[in-house]
C-alpha cells in the first residue's frame, strides 16, 4: 500500500481507519524490495496495477519467485488484513530461520 493511498485506493471516512491504515504503510508486512525505477513506476496505484502493470510490468512479473511476496501476488485486495498477515509469516519465517 503506498503512503499516498488516498490517491487510488478504497476511501475510508472513520478517524480510526485512516489512523490504522497509516500505521500499517511503514511496517514488515507492507514492505518489499524492489527497485527505484518500479517504485517510481507503480507509485500510489492501486493493487490490481501494482500487482500486474499497465503491460505485464507489475509486482507479479518483477518478484514472482520471491518467497516472501509471491504468494501474497494472488491476493485480489491488498489491506491492513493482508498487511498484518504477511508481516506475522515473515516474522514466523524469520525465527525459524535464526533459532537460537
Amino acid at each position: 500500500m503506498p503512503k499516498k493511498w488516498e490517491n487510488n485506493w478504497d476511501k475510508l471516512t472513520e478517524k480510526s481507519e485512516i489512523y490504522n491504515r497509516n500505521r500499517k504503510l511503514l511496517t514488515l508486512g507492507n514492505l518489499a524490495i524492489i527497485t527505484q525505477y518500479l517504485n517510481a513506476k507503480m507509485r500510489d496505484s492501486n493493487w490490481e496495477i501494482k500487482k500486474n502493470g499497465i503491460n505485464n510490468d507489475g509486482l507479479i512479473a518483477y518478484t514472482s519467485g520471491i518467497e516472501t511476496i509471491t504468494p501474497y501476488l494472488q491476493l485480489d485486495i491488498w489491506n491492513e488484513e493482508s498487511i498484518e498477515k504477511r508481516a506475522n509469516d515473515l516474522y514466523i519465517h524469520a525465527i525459524s530461520i535464526w533459532k537460537k
